[in-house]
């Protein structure tokens, strides 16, 4: 090897040595640890999203199981309600449903609306537009001028005292007498409006007992006392 030839071989050492010593000694280890703590931010990371994701979909689920119950006791206490309908009416007078009848008065077709409830539970609360005739106070009086086909629609509480009255109109001679299946009741829980003696909105309707209360799904029953209750 000449001397040129080992300078040359020496200065590439020396260079090389330099160059590695002025690299990081630790480049790859730390090159290793960020490529591990990344990969331990992405695991948590999804860890937090997937529990995040698992709340939220607890919430939902349990928000629906709410409304479910919600439904369901609605539904229940509906089918009560129509059951306790079913057992009282025998239907001799038609029915008109309040969906039926919420049409009907949008339609503006002359209508005669008759409560046959007694004066006290007319005052507190009553459909807009009707006359009350009541049932145990009953008289000819307050239905003679009523034409004899004149489409007529009568409501109590329930759908019972009216179903009698509406037997008796017709035996009468009114010849279009409906009864407004769940009267009072259901034209509130669908959302009907009800007037006082004042002709003021309320949401107030007077019922008999505990019983008839629980069939009221909107507004605020009104229990009536005893001595009440025998002119209800």
């Amino acid at each position: 090897m000449s001397y040129r030839t080992y300078i040359l071989s020496f200065l590439f050492i020396l260079v090389t040595v330099i160059t590695q010593a002025q690299k990081d000694p630790f480049a790859s280890t730390y090159k290793t640890e960020a490529v591990e703590v990344k990969a331990e931010v992405a695991t948590k990371t999804q860890v937090v999203v997937k529990e995040d994701v698992a709340e939220e979909v607890e919430e939902e689920v349990e928000e629906e199981v709410v409304e479910e119950a919600v439904e369901k006791k609605k539904m229940i206490k509906y089918l009560k309600f129509d059951a306790f309908l079913q057992a009282k009416l025998d239907f001799s007078v038609p029915i008109i449903s309040v969906e039926e009848f919420k049409a009907l008065r949008e339609s503006k077709a002359p209508i005669v609306l008759l409560d046959t409830r007694s004066e006290v539970a007319y005052n507190v609360s009553h459909i807009p537009s009707s006359k009350r005739v009541g049932y145990d106070d009953f008289s000819i009086e307050r239905v003679w001028t009523i034409p004899r086909d004149a489409k007529i629609v009568v409501y109590c509480t329930l759908g019972y005292k009216s179903e009698q009255v509406g037997k008796f109109l017709t035996e009468m001679g009114f010849k279009n007498v409906q009864n407004l299946y769940g009267s009072i009741i259901e034209w509130v829980n669908e959302g009907g409006v009800v007037v006082n003696e004042n002709n003021k909105r309320t949401k107030k309707v007077v019922v008999k007992d505990k019983e008839r209360r629980n069939f009221l799904k909107k507004g605020h029953a009104i229990i009536l006392s005893e001595s009440e209750v025998s002119s209800f």
